[in-house]
């Protein structure tokens, strides 16, 4: 016979080995079966799930002395804005000063990352603003900046441009970059810069 006694508010009994019933493992089994099958049909419906839309819009025609920070105080307003990165494309721009020539500072652009349509439409509208005393390249894609075609064009006409075409070079590609992490607080946007190096330096004209 069972034995039935409370603990801590809760009841247990226990059965004898003549009340255990044989069929409640065959029982149980097709149910485990059963809410296995659909916990992995859950999974797969969540794995075809797309992932969260976002949107990119690239500021060129920057001053070489321009911050991340100013770049963000432009586009904050901006609806779904989420990260303001730097990108250098060749050098250590990032470490001038007011002191620094221009014509020894680096090619760069930024990139403005958004998660929602409206916010990408108002970044869009800002093209042709004036920071620093420039006026902003802002398109959908990097390939549209001028400072792409700075780059292309040293690639194939400046320093070592000649020895590349004689010796079969390396075609133009993108390096490996390095993250530098700015402290500054601007809500949820993240800030960061992007920096390639390359032994050979874009001279600004």
């Amino acid at each position: 016979m069972g034995r039935l006694y409370n603990q801590n508010h809760a009841c247990y009994i226990r059965k004898t080995s003549s009340q255990i019933n044989p069929n409640d493992s065959l029982r149980r089994s097709p149910r485990i079966s059963d809410a296995k099958k659909a916990a992995d049909k859950r999974d797969n419906i969540d794995k075809r799930k797309p992932p969260p839309e976002v949107f990119r819009a690239y500021v060129g025609n920057i001053h070489p002395l321009t911050t991340i920070v100013e770049l963000t105080d432009c586009f904050e307003r901006c609806d779904g804005l989420s990260e303001v990165s730097l990108r250098i494309a060749q050098g250590s721009a990032v470490q001038a000063t007011p002191d620094t020539p221009i014509d020894d500072l680096d090619v760069q652009y930024a990139a403005v990352t958004l998660t929602k349509w409206n916010g990408l439409v108002q970044v869009m509208k800002m093209n042709g603003m004036t920071l620093r005393g420039r006026r902003l390249v802002i398109g959908l894609t990097s390939a549209i900046l001028p400072e792409m075609d700075r780059i292309i064009y040293e690639h194939y006409h400046g320093v070592g441009s000649l020895r590349r075409k004689l010796h079969g070079g390396r075609p133009l590609r993108s390096e490996p970059t390095e993250i530098i992490t700015e402290e500054v607080k601007h809500g949820n946007v993240v800030i960061w810069s992007l920096l390639q190096s390359s032994p050979m330096p874009i001279t600004l004209v």
